[in-house]
């Protein structure tokens, strides 16, 4: 028999708490830029503004933009261009833009 334990709980610092996670909305591939030869859509330390394009999700041949829900600063970017992403995968983390 197969013995089965839950993760830990981590302790929700002040710093975690004020960040606010960026999930897949479908399956597909991620791509940080709109073609090869181009810029990323965003950078980790950028300021971000609602709507903003931040990343595409290929799904089913078509290029789906997904755009930031809130204005902040991208603290981290989980998924690299080219990884296959399920649906509610991680793919940025945003903080609040007025916070040092």
């Amino acid at each position: 028999v197969a013995e089965v334990t839950k993760p830990e709980k981590k302790e929700e610092t002040k710093e975690d708490s004020n960040l606010v996670t960026i999930k897949a909305q479908m399956i597909g591939t991620f791509y940080r830029k709109p073609s090869p030869d181009a810029k990323p859509f965003v950078e980790v330390g950028q300021q971000i503004k609602k709507g903003q394009v931040v990343c595409i999700i290929e799904s089913m041949k078509i290029m789906n933009e997904i755009t930031s829900p809130f204005n902040g600063v991208i603290k981290e970017i989980f998924a690299h261009s080219g990884d296959v992403v399920g649906f509610d995968h991680n793919l940025m983390r945003v903080g609040d833009p007025n916070e040092k």
